[in-house]
């Protein structure tokens, strides 16, 4: 079965994930400080309602971003013709493929915010450092997902843009 996203896509979010629970670790048990408390005071209510925002906003989004690239990038001729040449060298791509790979992490950010959403008032209510600790884990988790949505977003259009300016230069040629 193919990789539908690259490994670091989910790894990296993963590790730095892990590192701050590992930091949760360290403050409570060996600078006594008290993550419990101060997670409950401090971030619990703000982490709770920024990622069901979060997860709200982009659960709208997703479909209008995803058609509107279709739209603007992958059922262009231009793009049809790139991707023939494309395909003489590897003839594994295909069509909508990094399109798929975005609608996926999108729907995977989607689901990770909502979920550290629901963590942060589930989890988060249990005064210990790694209840705590395992709150702002999947929340750091859910933030990688969108930075990874963000750059895959930037990618699609950065590819859409050199289209269009690609498609600009050629009709002016012509003209001329």
């Amino acid at each position: 079965m193919k990789r539908l996203i690259p490994a670091f896509v989910y790894i990296v979010p993963a590790l730095i994930a892990a590192a701050v629970f590992a930091l949760c670790w360290y403050f409570q048990t060996h600078l006594g400080v008290d993550v419990s408390t101060f997670f409950a005071d401090k971030l619990r209510g703000s982490l709770f309602a920024g990622f069901l925002t979060l997860g709200s906003f982009l659960l709208s989004l997703k479909t209008g971003i995803v058609i509107k690239i279709k739209e603007g990038l992958y059922d262009k001729p231009e793009y049809k013709t790139r991707l023939i040449q494309r395909r003489q060298l590897n003839t594994s791509l295909t069509h909508y493929g990094p399109l798929r790979r975005l609608s996926r992490l999108l729907s995977l950010a989607v689901f990770s915010a909502l979920c550290a959403a629901a963590i942060q008032l589930t989890v988060g209510l249990v005064p210990f450092w790694w209840a705590s600790g395992i709150c702002l884990a999947s929340a750091t988790f859910s933030m990688g997902l969108l930075m990874a949505s963000f750059f895959l977003i930037q990618a699609n259009l950065s590819d859409w843009f050199n289209l269009l300016e690609d498609s600009s230069a050629e009709s002016s040629v012509k003209q001329d």
